[in-house]
């Protein structure tokens, strides 16, 4: 055919190689522990088992300074965190936040006054709405 041109045999190698030779894949020995002779502290081995989710529970309330006696169950600690919040805030947490945020502050409100001038046409719905919100 016309397509034989284009495909010969290649002539043998130059060099001729020895046979191949298998290379086993080197498995590992895999190490065992044996549990029961490792060392440990009188005070960790008494320690009961605690799950993951409780430690980290009560890393959490370790750092938000809920949780002063370790003794303490979690489950009181997270009562008396969710009561903190139930009720109405104090006054004095009212006012610090109302400083933070200038809420009764009179050069925030001299401010917002002039803004309202400067934008003009639709203010006045603005201010009914504020009006009603502070009364």
């Amino acid at each position: 055919m016309a397509l034989d041109v284009f495909f010969a045999t290649p002539p043998p190698p130059a060099i001729t190689l020895e046979p191949e030779m298998s290379f086993q894949a080197r498995t590992r020995r895999r190490r065992t522990y044996d549990m029961s002779k490792v060392r440990r502290s009188a005070r960790l081995a008494s320690k009961p088992a605690m799950p993951a989710l409780k430690k980290a529970q009560l890393n959490l309330c370790h750092r938000l300074g809920l949780l002063d006696d370790e003794r303490a169950p979690i489950e009181q600690v997270l009562i008396g965190y969710i009561n903190m919040y139930s009720g109405p805030l104090p006054q004095h947490i009212i006012a610090a936040l109302s400083t933070f945020f200038g809420i009764h502050d009179q050069f925030a409100t001299q401010l917002d006054e002039a803004m309202m001038e400067l934008a003009g046409v639709g203010i006045n719905d603005v201010q009914e709405v504020i009006n009603d919100i502070d009364a």
